[in-house]
Parts: C-alpha cells; sequence; structure tokens
C-alpha cells in the first residue's frame, strides 16, 4: 500500500504550456471540480465533492489538475484540502477562470451539506 503522502508538488505556471491546462480541463469531470472550487470560494476536501466516482478516479482527475497547475493541494491531518490557484491562473491566463465558471452543461454545485451527510454516515455503526 502507498503510504498517504504529506506533501504535494505544485509546479509554477510560467513552466507550464497552454495546451496542458487545456488538456487537463477537457474532461467535464475536472471542469466540474474546478467550478465547485471556484463557487465555494474556499478550500474543499475530495470528498465534499459528491462525484459517483471511486477514489483512485478522484484522485487521478486532481493529479491532472495539480500537474497542469490549476489547483493547489495541502494536506490537514488525513484530509487533502484543494483550491484553485486564481491568482497565477489570471496572471498567465487571464479570463480562462471566467470561461470555466460559465461553462455550460451539468455543473458541481458545492453543498455544504453534502460534506455533513458522509460525516455523519462514517458515525453510524
Amino acid at each position: 500500500k502507498k503510504p498517504f503522502a504529506t506533501t504535494y508538488e505544485h509546479p509554477p505556471l510560467a513552466g507550464i504550456p497552454f495546451p496542458q491546462v487545456m488538456a487537463a480541463l477537457s474532461d467535464p469531470c475536472r471542469v466540474r471540480i474546478v467550478s465547485a472550487l471556484l463557487d465555494s470560494n474556499r478550500e474543499l476536501a475530495c470528498g465534499e465533492f459528491g462525484l459517483p466516482h471511486s477514489k483512485a478516479t478522484i484522485s487521478h482527475h486532481f493529479r491532472i489538475l495539480r500537474e497542469a497547475g490549476i489547483i493547489e493541494t495541502r494536506v490537514e491531518g488525513n484530509r487533502c484540502l484543494s483550491r484553485v490557484r486564481t491568482a497565477d491562473l489570471e496572471k498567465y491566463f487571464p479570463g480562462l477562470l471566467a470561461l470555466v465558471a460559465a461553462s455550460p452543461g451539468e455543473s458541481l454545485k458545492w453543498d455544504p451539506t453534502h460534506a455533513e451527510t458522509r460525516s455523519a454516515r462514517r458515525q453510524e455503526p
């Protein structure tokens, strides 16, 4: 079993080609993750999104977004909290986040009650 990550690497956006950023945003699930982070306006743990995917698939999507410089993840206890690198993205790719936020299709809006529901389920016998 892999050890739990205690830190994540976050590449400088200056070194990331625009096609890599766009490739990361080419998947609807990743667009939904970024939209939810923008909507929440705070850091969120992976489990707070309510994504209908396995943990491995969700981790994969977050890794792609991190490697493209779109999100930053930090570890707090046993949770990995992510946020959008808004200032960096606006500096290197102005207007990109506005396009993501306005993207049509099924959005994944952050629901603060989802995290509470998951927490309550874990405590049930």
